[in-house]
């Protein structure tokens, strides 16, 4: 008993006569099948240890049958009751005669999948991860993320751990849930382009995202062993992920905004393109909703129901990359048209967005010297944008 604390003749003696007179008796005259592995030890060829899944310091009960930590021994009963299964310490057979069944059927397959590269590696794989499932069967998990509003497309939800090495393996992964058109679960370094070796994902937001609570589900399972053709539906996992955007102080609205061909120009309303969300209170908690925004030439007109000039405001449109592309002081707008159908217009000579661009609309409070601001007096001389 070369585990013992002083492996003379004498302790080992004395060891296994505790172990014999301490056993369990239960499993007397029981067929059992017993697994044995290659000696490690610099013994003789053809010694083989029980099947142990423990380093360190080894309990008495290391050969007992009945151990609750080494099921080496088929077929189990539960001893241990549901517990002992759910934890994974006895087989699933039932019987002996079902696992000689079952090592005949898998003898059958690896024999018609032997001349396939990889075939054996592949079932092994489908055992170790079906035995994986069966203890820690697929579930859905929930996570909350908080981020800023209007962050460049690319804008990680996680940031990346840093040090170690690439850790997914086997995995395919993918977005569903209402709104999967805005983040995405991708792979960001995979230096073999195998999937088998390992490789380094993350969740990213794919456009600057205005205020608000999101849901998206990522959902993730081993990708498909194509020599055997594992890939059960069993192992598909989901994580319900909300996603809640947070504005700058002082943001009165926020909104995308995608613009389409409109009247010689290009921009959004309630039926064309995408603005929304179009509801946001002012200041003084009344309720208004932004009815379109468009660059026709040479300005760019916003329409407010009801009417309202936003004074110390100022309007921000964000491109993909989260810079600028244009800002606009409410203060230097004008009113045009008159009674409901009045709206804001700006001189601007030279589009800003083309139709099929993604930007976020932000519309904030001014500082008392608001820089940046896009001021075009006269356009008679610049040429209109190609639509």
């Amino acid at each position: 008993y070369p585990d013992a604390p002083t492996p003379d003749a004498d302790a080992a003696l004395r060891t296994a006569k505790s172990m014999l007179a301490q056993r369990d008796t239960r499993w007397d005259d029981r067929e059992a099948l017993v697994f044995l592995n290659p000696s490690d030890a610099p013994k003789e060829a053809g010694v083989y240890d029980f099947a142990w899944r423990y380093s360190g310091p080894v309990p008495l009960d290391r050969y007992a049958v009945t151990s609750a930590d080494n099921k080496a021994w088929l077929p189990a009963s539960a001893p241990y009751g549901d517990a002992a299964l759910e934890r994974g310490y006895l087989t699933y057979a039932s019987s002996l005669s079902e696992i000689k069944s079952l090592i005949a059927a898998n003898a059958d397959m690896l024999a018609k999948g032997k001349d396939i590269p990889g075939y054996e590696e592949c079932v092994k794989d489908m055992f170790k991860f079906d035995a994986l499932y069966k203890k820690y069967p697929p579930r859905m998990s929930f996570n909350e993320r908080r981020i800023p509003s209007g962050k460049p497309a690319g804008y990680r939800l996680w940031p990346i751990p840093a040090g170690g090495d690439p850790g997914f393996h086997y995995e395919r992964w993918w977005t569903s849930g209402p709104d999967s058109d805005l983040f995405a679960h991708r792979i960001t370094d995979d230096p073999d382009n195998d999937p088998t070796t390992g490789y380094a994902t993350e969740h990213v937001a794919l456009r600057p995202i205005p205020k608000g609570t999101y849901k998206v589900f990522v959902n993730n399972q081993p990708s498909l062993w194509v020599p055997c053709g594992y890939n059960p539906e069993a192992t598909k996992k989901r994580r319900d992920m909300t996603i809640i955007a947070t504005a700058p102080a002082g943001t009165l609205h926020e909104a995308f905004f995608d613009p389409v061909p409109m009247g010689g120009g290009a921009g959004a309303d309630g039926a064309n393109g995408v603005l929304k969300p179009a509801a946001f209170s002012l200041a003084d908690g009344t309720s208004a909703a932004l009815r379109s925004v468009l660059w026709r030439p040479f300005a760019v007109e916003m329409r407010l129901d009801p009417h309202a000039r936003l004074s110390g405001y100022h309007a921000d449109f964000i491109a993909m990359d989260g810079s600028v592309s244009l800002r606009l002081d409410f203060d230097d707008a004008s009113e045009i048209g008159e009674g409901d159908s009045r709206a804001l217009s700006w001189p601007v000579c030279i589009r800003r967005w083309q139709a099929g661009d993604m930007l976020m609309l932000r519309i904030s409070e001014s500082p008392p010297d608001l820089p940046g601001v896009t001021r075009d007096i006269s356009c008679a001389a610049v040429p209109t944008a190609t639509p």
